[in-house]
């Protein structure tokens, strides 16, 4: 057989085995699925609920309520803003301008058995800096004064960090 019989041959025999075309090695690939802001939400939300259950702001809890036990955190709202506007996140969250984010912190002490503060931060994604981290509210007598806000963000971005929100 000739050259070209072979490689026809060929060509038919990977075809059937496959089942795949062969016009060019690109054809198969799927195109990449790029997922709205509300997808994105709902996964992230998920995925940091997830970290937020291995008691990683333990530490940071007990330091800002001393003579409390730290009974876990959640977060509660997720608002993503993108750079150009739509409602696509981009490959990976990389159209992603800002996150807001408010996290319960739970815990129980000798006179709040089931206490919680609520944090806020915005983190500025591209900037890769914590915009803002405010207290929002709590059901503890606190002196607010004594907390470093700016070390309970950077906290909290840490955390987002090992999840992905660089």
């Amino acid at each position: 057989m000739g050259t070209v019989q072979t490689r026809l041959m060929f060509t038919l025999l990977l075809v059937t085995i496959c089942g795949c075309e062969s016009r060019s090695p690109t054809s198969a690939v799927a195109p990449v699925r790029i997922p709205t802001i509300e997808e994105y939400t709902h996964v992230e939300i998920a995925s940091t609920n997830a970290q937020l259950a291995t008691g990683t702001l333990r530490p940071m809890v007990e330091n800002i309520h001393p003579g409390v036990s730290y009974s876990g955190a959640s977060l509660t709202s997720l608002r993503l803003t993108t750079i150009d506007g739509t409602h696509s996140a981009g490959v990976d969250g990389a159209n992603i301008a800002e996150v807001h984010t408010v996290i319960v912190l739970r815990w129980g002490g000798p006179f709040t058995a089931d206490g919680f503060t609520e944090v806020l931060t915005v983190y500025d994604r591209p900037a890769k800096l914590v915009k803002e981290t405010r207290f929002l509210r709590s059901n503890a007598a606190i002196n607010l004064a004594e907390i470093n806000w700016r070390d309970v963000g950077a906290t909290l971005v840490l955390l987002a960090l090992t999840r992905r929100l660089r």
